[in-house]
């Protein structure tokens, strides 16, 4: 076994315990970025009548698919 494949097996666990534990539903967090990516992406949102918060769940959501 890789350590890359022992931490992704510890990760998981972590998870599973993580989601019998926590109420489900949105969570709050901090993302630090570059002023000139958080300036570019805001701009956007409001060009695109989104919000930044849509547009960091989307881009997660198509990571973790591996898009």
């Amino acid at each position: 076994m890789t350590v890359n494949q022992h931490h992704g097996k510890l990760a998981h666990r972590r998870l599973a315990v993580m989601k019998k534990n926590e109420p489900r539903g949105p969570k709050k967090v901090t993302v630090i970025l570059p002023h000139d990516l958080w300036r570019a992406a805001s701009i956007r949102a409001l060009d695109d009548e989104s919000s930044l918060q849509e547009i960091m769940t989307t881009a997660l959501r198509r990571y973790l698919e591996g898009k």
